[in-house]
């Protein structure tokens, strides 16, 4: 039962995933640097919790939802739990990830935060696209899309499983 809602969850989660990352992709092709960055990580985030509901979910028991939760809510765990996953599951995504690997974890809330709100620093008024003008916002849009493409087809093979396990019982 509870399998059923990890899995269902983490399903969810991926095709979120997958949107959020089409929708970057949009965004950036508008030059719309910033706000492409912070769907990218949001992306990038949302693979995590899918990823982790995928690898956990199985495993956990109903009364341990509220501490799920409050992992899955860790922006920073689910960060370097995805980057570790990824980079260890495949090569691709782990030369995609390069050098970006720590710059993800290390500034998480920071630069997502920044590229939405307008801010003041040194006396100075900075826009989110001055936040974003030194970044290489086409390479966390390939790891998004990396990330979520991963999660997508764990996911599919855990649904294929599902449907046999299913098919069996009834």
């Amino acid at each position: 039962m509870h399998t059923d809602l990890y899995l269902d969850w983490s399903e969810k989660a991926a095709i979120n995933a997958e949107q959020l990352a089409q929708e970057a992709r949009f965004l950036s092709d508008a030059k719309r640097s910033a706000r492409a960055y912070y769907l990218a990580h949001m992306a990038i985030e949302e693979s995590a919790k899918s990823i982790l509901l995928w690898a956990m979910g199985p495993t956990m028991l109903g009364d341990e939802l509220p501490r799920l939760s409050a992992l899955l809510r860790n922006h920073k765990k689910k960060i370097e739990f995805v980057v570790s996953y990824a980079a260890s599951a495949s090569p691709e995504l782990a030369a995609q990830l390069g050098e970006l690997q720590p710059k993800l974890i290390s500034h998480i809330n920071d630069l997502k935060n920044e590229t939405m709100y307008v801010s003041v620093e040194d006396a100075q008024v900075i826009m989110p696209s001055d936040r974003v003008a030194k970044i290489d916002v086409s390479q966390h849009l390939s790891v998004a899309e990396g990330l979520a493409d991963m999660a997508r087809k764990l996911l599919t093979n855990a649904s294929t499983r599902r449907a046999k396990s299913h098919a069996r019982d009834a």
